[in-house]
């Protein structure tokens, strides 16, 4: 079974995240996130049309997860 479709859908979203991030970097895929990529994001969040808004929301949240992993914070 692949290792990322085992990550159940039911946990909540930044759990879950997270949770996919880690597998992920088991395979070398890292995810970039530092203090000035949340804010260029939370910028594209507040000007973002209502169209773009919740992808853009999806993205910064998805960062913000990163960030926490990088730091050491679950």
């Amino acid at each position: 079974q692949d290792d990322l479709a085992s990550v159940p859908q039911a946990l909540p979203a930044l759990m879950r995240a997270a949770k996919l991030q880690k597998r992920a970097a088991r395979y070398g895929v890292q995810t970039a996130a530092g203090a000035e990529t949340l804010a260029v994001d939370a910028q594209t969040v507040q000007t973002a049309a209502a169209s773009q808004a919740e992808q853009a929301v999806g993205k910064l949240l998805f960062e913000a997860v990163a960030l926490a992993r990088q730091a050491g914070v679950d």
